[in-house]
This record gives C-alpha cells, structure tokens and sequence, in this order.
C-alpha cells in the first residue's frame, strides 16, 4: 500500500509518500510566493499535488484534518487550501482520508501533544529511516501517512 500524507500550508505545502510494502518514503514541498494573490497560490499548490498523484499513484490520500485556530483570516485561508487540495484528488479520481495532528500524534507516539522532534524520531524508529535533513513540513506530511497507516492496522 501506498499512502500520500498531505501537511496543507499556503506558504510550504508538504507531500510524503510512504510506501508500506518497500518502506520507501519520499516527499515534497509545494512553495507558494507571497508576493502571488490567493487565486495564484491555490493554482500553485493544486498543480503540485496533480503532479504527485500522477506520477505516483497512491493507493490512499490523507489530509491533515481541519483543526481550530484561534485566528479566524488564518483558518479561512487553511480552509481554501484544503479546498484545493481535496478538489484536486477528487478531479483526479482519489478519495481522501483525514486524520487530526493530535490523532497522528496519539497513534505514533502514545501522547497527542507529543513535540514534532517526538514524532520525527518515532517515525524514524518505525520506518528505519533518517529524517534529519526533512523540513518540519515534509515531516508532518509522513507523520499524517504513517499514523493513518498505524490507526488502520496496515502498518506493523
């Protein structure tokens, strides 16, 4: 099974793949300009994630579920972000799973709080890989893919 996590982000949208049978992961980050209006953004990000699903195929998309945010311009704009994203896999042909940061978190380390250098070394631990030189973003992506992957029993 193949699983694409999806950290969505208006200025660094993160893309990891995890392969579950060759325990390949790789990833990838759709940087947007702020100097862009939001239309250009989203275009940015939705061709990003196009290209990912065409060349890749996942078998599941996961997308970091819609959480609360104290600030409500920063929630409107995550939201057209996830828009982008779950209407780009829909014109594609994938259906999207959603998972909460804390559930991940909860799955991969047993506390729903636990600190992004916590997960980062979990997964590594899981995966047998090395995830020093991935971006915070990146790194998130595969936390979403592989805690949906440990919440659904496919991943020992």
């Amino acid at each position: 099974m193949r699983i694409l996590g999806v950290d969505p982000s208006l200025r660094s949208t993160g893309f990891a793949l995890l392969d579950l049978e060759t325990r390949r992961v790789e990833g990838w980050l759709a940087r947007s300009s702020p100097r862009d209006g939001l239309p250009e953004r989203l275009h940015t990000i939705a061709r990003v994630c196009e290209s990912i699903l065409e060349r890749e195929h996942p078998d599941r998309v996961v997308v970091e579920a819609v959480i609360f945010h104290r600030n409500p311009r920063t929630a409107l704009v995550m939201g057209a972000v996830r828009g982008a994203l779950l209407l780009t896999c829909a014109r594609a042909g994938f259906s999207v799973e959603e998972i909460s940061p804390t559930r991940a978190k909860r799955v991969l380390t047993g506390y729903g709080q636990a600190s992004k250098e916590q997960v980062a070394r979990m997964i590594a631990h899981i995966l047998g890989v090395d995830l020093s030189t991935w971006p915070p973003d990146l790194t998130d992506a595969l936390a979403l893919a592989a805690g949906f992957a440990l919440q659904e029993g496919v991943l020992q």
